[in-house]
């Protein structure tokens, strides 16, 4: 726990924040706007109380890499009906947490790239139009060149209330996302 927050210097003014504000809302929300509601967020049962803690502070990080993986899935999709991708050559395999498994076919280095940067272009994109982040966690690169490496990435850097985060990246205009 001590490296995490020494790592991640943000984390526990985040979580503080998001607690504050699913205590006066009664709900969290991800980067698209789903909100969680928290029946148990003012409860008077202290396990009840600290279990809707740990969702409140779960769900901004995890509902959002959920959403991320999505718009990402949405893409890649559309690439497949556009011609860009051919699944008898590129298929997503399974998706673990925010991750997407590929299984790419044999194929000359020269195409593998061009496959890599259509899957990056997917994987990358903002995840709504007009997406406006002050600080955002460096994002995990889609590199099979790096399998091993995903997921040891610095963030958090700058502290940040969970508020001015909501405010800065909730899409605005949610409707066809």
């Amino acid at each position: 726990i001590e490296m995490t927050k020494e790592g991640y210097p943000g984390i526990m003014e985040f979580s503080a924040d998001v607690i504050k504000f699913a205590e006066k809302t009664g709900y969290v929300e991800t980067m698209l706007g789903y909100k969680r509601y928290l029946k148990d967020i003012n409860s008077s049962s202290e396990y009840n109380r600290f279990a809707a803690q740990r969702q409140a502070v779960n769900t901004p990080v995890q509902g959002t890499a959920a959403d991320v993986t999505k718009m990402a899935l949405n893409r890649l999709y559309n690439c497949y009906i556009s011609g860009r991708l051919d699944p008898s050559e590129v298929k997503v395999i399974a998706t673990i947490h925010d991750e997407i498994a590929f299984e790419i076919k044999k194929m000359p280095i020269e195409k593998i790239d061009s496959v890599v940067a259509i899957i990056k272009e997917c994987m990358e994109a903002p995840i709504c139009e007009g997406q406006n982040i002050l600080h955002k966690a460096e994002p995990e690169i889609a590199d099979p060149h790096d399998i091993y490496g995903i997921g040891y990435r610095n963030g958090w850097a700058e502290k940040y209330s969970f508020e001015k985060w909501r405010d800065k990246v909730v899409c605005k205009e949610s409707s066809n996302q």
